[in-house]
């Protein structure tokens, strides 16, 4: 099996036209043919289904598709990487960050390690689960800085855990029932507001089913930390935030008849993954970044 029919397999994968592909390729429609032959014939199983006006990949090629992904993006890593020693530069690294953490951890973490290493180049993409994990498990980053999230693929990815975060009920400064005892009741009852992320669901799904109740159903959810905090400042609505989250905000922390929830964090990277030196000095200051969320 070679790289170049791997790039091949991709290209007609997403294009899903042999004549299309090739075109982009700049090979022959021939020459593909002969490339994905070649490759099904090796690997004993038929990657593309022929139709009338295309393809279509079939489950097997499914199950190929993120490990060639991960194959070509590793690749390239190597490459660049080579380069950099070559020239003497300091190298690139690609990261994963919840939203969550944009304004405040990130911040200092990234000030931190860009004032050490200055021509280190930093790729930074924000997203939450499912999609980190499913382009981490692709190999489109180094690691990412995150909230772990159900159910998530201990095998595909190795997860270190370097924080529990405590989750409080949050208003708006001035709501009605501040600095009051709110129950049950009002809680189900009430409007929310929540990060459209999977370990916030679930936070907010434990916290009331601790009690044996059913989670409320009128629920809003954004994937924006910035548009989550003007949601609940303009309205009565409530929201579930980690403690320092609110800090500096104008959210006011509820008094609550329930137990505080918490949400875990830290590091998650591709198992199996080579990390380059300024990835493990970009991992090591998240580490100590990370100490002061506990």
């Amino acid at each position: 099996m070679e790289l170049q029919q791997l790039q091949h397999f991709l290209a007609l994968a997403r294009i899903g036209n042999i004549g299309r592909a090739a075109e982009e390729l700049h090979i022959t429609h021939s020459g593909l043919s002969r490339s994905i032959k070649t490759l099904e014939e090796f690997l004993g199983l038929s990657l593309f289904e022929r139709l009338s006006r295309g393809v279509t990949i079939t489950p097997s090629g499914e199950a190929l598709l993120p490990r060639a992904t991960h194959i070509l993006n590793e690749r390239a890593r190597a490459i660049s990487e080579l380069e950099a020693l070559r020239s003497l530069r300091a190298g690139r690294v690609e990261v994963a960050l919840h939203p969550v953490f944009d304004d405040n951890v990130a911040l200092r973490v990234l000030d931190d390690f860009t004032t050490r290493f200055p021509d280190v180049e930093i790729d930074i993409w924000s997203g939450a689960d499912p999609e980190l994990s499913a382009r981490m498990i692709a190999g489109d980053f180094d690691f990412g800085f995150t909230l772990f999230a159900t159910g998530r693929d201990e095998q595909m990815l190795a997860h270190e855990t370097l924080f529990d975060l405590a989750v409080d009920v949050y208003a708006r400064t001035g709501h009605p029932a501040v600095n009051s005892h709110i129950d049950v009741d009002a809680l189900l009852a009430a409007e929310w507001v929540l990060l459209g992320a999977s370990a916030f669901r679930r936070a907010f799904d434990n916290y009331f089913r601790a009690l044996g109740l059913q989670p409320p159903r009128r629920i809003r959810q954004c994937s924006s930390v910035a548009l989550l905090r003007g949601m609940v400042a303009r309205r009565d609505s409530l929201t579930l935030l980690p403690r320092f989250m609110a800090e500096g905000t104008e959210l006011a922390r509820m008094d609550t008849a329930m137990a505080t929830g918490s949400i875990v964090g830290g590091i998650v990277h591709r198992r199996g993954t080579f990390h380059s030196l300024p990835a493990q000095s970009l991992i090591e200051t998240f580490r100590q970044g990370a100490q002061a969320l506990r």
